[in-house]
C-alpha cells in the first residue's frame, strides 16, 4: 500500500485506522514495500525491501508509530533486505511496517500479523508453560480476566491454540475445532476414544492435507 504526504503525517503521529483510510491515497504514490516474513510472534525478524522511491532519498522505517531505524535508497530508488524486528510489545493482530521518504513524506506500508499460537501442552516439549512472548497477562492484569464464551456440550481434557484455532480434546471421544474468538465450533471429528491429554498441533505441507492434529487417547 501507499500512502500520500498528508495521510503519512497523520498516521504516524496516531498509529492506528491504517487499514480504512490507506485506500484513500493508494493511486497518489509509486512506493511498495514488502516482507520476507508477514506473520510470527513479538520479536520476529523480517526483512523489508522496498521500490519507487527517489534515487538516493533518505527512508524512515517504521513499525506502526514506532520509529525502528533508516535508509538510504539506491539510484533506482531502492532498498533491499533491511533487517527489522517486531517488537516484544506488539500484541496479536495486524500491524504495519511503514517506509517513509523524508524529502516528500510520501511512504509505503505492508502489513504483519502478530500471533501467539500455543502449540502443545505446556507450549513447549517439556512442559514448562512459560510462553516468551506473552505480552498482556501479568500479575497486574489477570484479574481483569472474564469470560468472554463459552462452549456448551465440549467436555474439554486439554485445548491448543494456533493461527486463530483452538483445538480441544474431550473426554466423550471427539476432538473440536472452535473460532477462537467467538467460540462457535468449526469442525468436530470421533476419535473413537476419550482425549486424555491436549491436542499438538503441526502443519503439514500438503494440499491434501493443510495441518495435522496428533491426540493421545
Amino acid at each position: 500500500m501507499t500512502i500520500t504526504k498528508t495521510v503519512f503525517q497523520g498516521l504516524r503521529r496516531l498509529g492506528l485506522g491504517l487499514n480504512i483510510v490507506l485506500v484513500l491515497a493508494v493511486f497518489c504514490s509509486s512506493q511498495t514495500v514488502t516482507l520476507s516474513a508477514k506473520s510470527g510472534p513479538p520479536t520476529t525478524k523480517t526483512l523489508l525491501s522496498g521500490s519507487g522511491f527517489s534515487p538516493f532519498a533518505e527512508i524512515y522505517i517504521y513499525f506502526d508509530s514506532f520509529f525502528l531505524t533508516f535508509v538510504n535508497a539506491d539510484s533506482s530508488g531502492s532498498f533491499s533486505k533491511v533487517a527489522v524486528q517486531v517488537p516484544a510489545y506488539a500484541v496479536p493482530g495486524t500491524h504495519w511496517f511503514s517506509a517513509e521518504q523524508i524529502s516528500n513524506q510520501t511512504g509505503a506500508q505492508a502489513p504483519f500479523n502478530v500471533i501467539t499460537n500455543w502449540l502443545e501442552e505446556g507450549f513447549v516439549p517439556n512442559g514448562t508453560r512459560f510462553n516468551p512472548y506473552e505480552n498482556v497477562l501479568n500479575t497486574g492484569t489477570v484479574s481483569g480476566l472474564d469470560v468472554n464464551w463459552a462452549a456448551i456440550g465440549v467436555n474439554g481434557t486439554g485445548s491448543t491454540l494456533a493461527n486463530g484455532v483452538l483445538y480441544v480434546g474431550s473426554s466423550g471421544g471427539n476432538l473440536y475445532a472452535l473460532n477462537a474468538t467467538t467460540g462457535h465450533v468449526r469442525w468436530s471429528y470421533t476419535t473413537g476414544a476419550g482425549v486424555a491429554r491436549r491436542p499438538r498441533w503441526r502443519m503439514v505441507w500438503s494440499t491434501l492435507a493443510p495441518e495435522t492434529i496428533m491426540c493421545t487417547p
